[in-house]
């Protein structure tokens, strides 16, 4: 079903609903303003570089929730872009998404840092060209450029 909601098939509501929820706006808003964690981190690192660099949020993600975070914790104006599974109904690591997004911000691959979480995704950008950055929250194995903190990503984008 999270699969569903996450291509925009079903919205949030309606997952929530199905998982037995009786208000599901509410159980929906009340785990992302109380029960999310957000890295501390980007806001600093993005004050400091978004002017300098094209950020666009790539994600699997419900339309609804991707929307409601962004805007209440106040990330919006860091992206020039925004591109959820959810509104554009494909999921990474689906090469569509991909370009997609290239050709929504008018970028060649080659102009592309794709930073992630998991591997298949960054595999897939990396196929079509696009430069890949492990963000190893996990502790996963990468052959490729790993970072576990936004100074590291701040350091390797430096190089």
């Amino acid at each position: 079903m999270f699969t569903k909601a996450g291509n925009g098939s079903l919205s949030s509501d309606a997952f929530l609903t199905l998982l037995g929820y009786e208000n599901p706006q509410y159980c929906m808003e009340d785990y992302l303003m109380h029960y999310l964690t957000l890295d501390k981190e980007f806001i600093g690192f993005a004050e400091k570089y978004f002017r300098k660099y094209d950020f666009v949020l790539l994600s699997n993600d419900v339309s609804e929730w991707s929307a409601f975070i962004t805007e209440y914790y106040q990330r919006n104006q860091y992206f020039m872009d925004k591109i959820v599974s959810g509104d554009v109904k494909c999921r990474m690591p689906d090469d569509k998404i991909f370009q997609l997004t290239l050709e929504r911000i008018k970028k060649q691959p080659s102009e592309c840092i794709f930073i992630d979480n998991s591997v298949k995704n960054l595999d897939a950008a990396e196929k079509l060209g696009i430069k890949p950055i492990l963000f190893n929250r996990d502790n996963v194995t990468y052959a490729g450029t790993i970072v576990n903190t936004f100074a590291e990503l701040e350091a390797v984008l430096l190089c």
